[in-house]
């Protein structure tokens, strides 16, 4: 039998290839347009998002310049915060480059020199400058400095111009006091998140200018030139124009003459006080001399916005703080203890509240809350803060509470922290036994924290429009959940929820979620935080104790 060839050749057989040809088309389109969008879109967006934290960043400068100058002019410790950095937003078929790290420090240490008459030997107060640079990868900006009370933009070396931001105030007119603030201590730190920068006067300086006869001649270090410093100070007599040195590639130094009775000097050093034997002191920055709060009274409207009582300005006692409504800023400069049974508790409405360092607002009968609500920003740092009933702190912007301690003891003390932007509770402790709701607009920073709700039915929640920092944190409830619009930074951090009690964050797609060395526990036994959305999550490191799951 002969075996004859098939009638179709499989070398010349072409069924199938329209369809090979076409999804390699369609692939290789795909492709083009992922090119595409990743060469152009996303640099775009990416810009647009440096852009906007740049405008954020400058507004956050502004607060240091007047932390600085609240600082040295009233003598009071002021603890500003700035966003160093951001984060791009995720991006399931794009490719983002590392987040953009800032980084804020001091320069060299120079010398203010203040030399007497026909005395050539000075006595020097050394202070530094203090410089943002951004480490942005799309937008090409300069670095921000603080000196001498300007805050401006230094374009020069990208062939551009120094660009003010504010203008100094060192001398706002012939009758009014010359004001230098030195500013001490080396300071770096470069980070995406927001961090808190504490600064505090001088206590003991070893500088006395008292001592000196005047008037004295006064030679101040500065980066920016003599044009500039002629048209802000060439009206006034105490500036020298014509003694201005200029060096170029490195400092100049401007010159003032003043009477010891129109200077107000102080020094502040960053995140501790300044040196005694290279710090002096002055008066304080606007030469108002504090006077002593009534008797009784704790807290008053600081009308001046200085940080100092005047007679003039209401004080109230802790009686009249049962509901205080207010516009204005309320400080409160002494504890607040109420012991008074038949009151309802503690509520202050007011356009921002601050809380002083050390000082106590507390209530003891059953049903005495405590509210704080602003429109602005409340800052209770270091302060403590405790009730038998629920406490609602409220702010429509800013809540500063680092180190601060707030805690409720009865059941049914619910502990409630909102803020409209951002919150800063890091090294603070939140104790209760009713649940904690802690919610911002913006990121949350709650690094170094501990809290505690240890109550049947007590949970723990964190809310935020942004970021959610709690490395290095103890968290302990019934349940723990976390809902971010950004990451969630959870290294070093322990989580620990009773045996019927789960562990959960939610985030938006491709958000990041560091888990670092943390630990994760139910009942004492390792436990798993579920997070969503599902595999969308970008989960970065490995728990200590327990897992992960989506």
């Amino acid at each position: 039998m002969r075996i004859t060839s098939p009638a179709i050749s499989f070398q010349n057989d072409s069924r199938g290839v329209s369809e090979v040809v076409g999804f390699l088309l369609i692939f290789a389109i795909l492709v083009i347009l992922l090119s595409i969008n990743q060469a152009q879109f996303v640099p775009q967006e990416n810009r647009e998002v440096e852009f906007q934290h740049f405008q954020d960043v400058q507004d956050d400068m502004v607060d240091v310049r007047s932390a600085i100058s609240t600082a040295g002019q009233t003598n009071v410790s002021q603890y500003p915060t700035v966003r160093l950095g951001t984060n791009y937003p995720t991006r399931l078929f794009a490719v983002n480059p590392p987040p953009p790290t800032g980084t804020l420090r001091t320069s060299q240490s120079y010398n203010i020199s203040i030399y007497e008459p026909g005395n050539p030997d000075p006595q020097n107060v050394s202070t530094q400058f203090l410089e943002y640079q951004n480490g942005y990868n799309e937008l090409d900006v300069g670095s921000i400095w603080y000196e001498n009370s300007v805050l401006y933009l230094d374009e020069t070396s990208n062939d551009g111009n120094i660009a003010v931001i504010e203008d100094q105030n060192l001398l706002t007119g012939n009758n009014d006091p010359v004001r230098i603030t030195a500013l001490q201590k080396n300071y770096s730190q470069s980070s995406t998140n927001r961090v808190a920068i504490e600064f505090y006067p001088a206590e003991n300086p070893d500088i006395d200018i008292d001592e000196l006869e005047g008037p004295v001649t006064i030679t101040i270090p500065t980066r920016l030139n003599k044009t500039y410093w002629n048209s802000e100070l060439g009206g006034y007599s105490a500036y020298n124009q014509n003694e201005f040195e200029t060096n170029p590639n490195n400092v100049n130094f401007l010159q003032l003459t003043v009477n010891l009775d129109s200077l107000a000097f102080n020094t502040v050093g960053i995140n501790s006080n300044p040196d005694d034997e290279t710090s002096a002191k002055r008066g304080t920055g606007d030469t108002k001399t504090p006077t002593k709060l009534p008797d009784g009274a704790v807290a008053f409207l600081d009308a001046n916005e200085d940080g100092i009582y005047q007679a003039s300005e209401e004080s109230y006692t802790v009686r009249e703080l049962e509901d205080l409504s207010v516009d204005g800023n309320i400080r409160v400069i002494r504890d607040a203890v109420m012991n008074d049974g038949s009151l309802d508790g503690i509520s202050i409405d007011a356009t921002n509240i601050t809380i002083e360092p050390d000082i106590e607002m507390s209530t003891t009968g059953g049903g005495q809350t405590i509210d704080l609500i602003s429109e602005e920003t409340i800052d209770i740092s270091s302060s403590s803060i405790q009730s038998v009933a629920p406490i609602t702190i409220d702010a429509g912007n800013q809540l500063i509470a680092e180190a601060a301690d707030i805690q409720t003891t009865g059941g049914g003390g619910d502990i409630n922290l909102n803020s409209g932007s951002s919150m800063n509770i890091a090294s603070t402790s939140v104790q209760s036994i009713a649940p904690i709701a802690i919610d911002a607009g913006e990121e949350i920073n709650s690094d170094n924290a501990n809290i505690v709700a240890t109550g049947g039915g007590s949970d723990i929640t964190f809310e935020s429009g942004s970021d959610i920092s709690v490395s290095n944190a103890n968290i302990e409830a019934i349940n723990i959940e976390f809902d971010s619009s950004g990451f969630i930074d959870l290294d070093g951090t322990g989580l620990a929820a009773a045996s019927s009690g789960s562990l959960s964050a939610d985030l938006t797609g491709n958000a990041d979620l560091f888990v670092e060395d943390a630990s994760f526990t139910s009942g004492g036994d390792p436990a798993d935080l579920e997070y969503g959305p599902g595999n969308s999550v970008n989960v970065i490191g490995e728990p200590s104790t327990g897992g992960t799951t989506s």
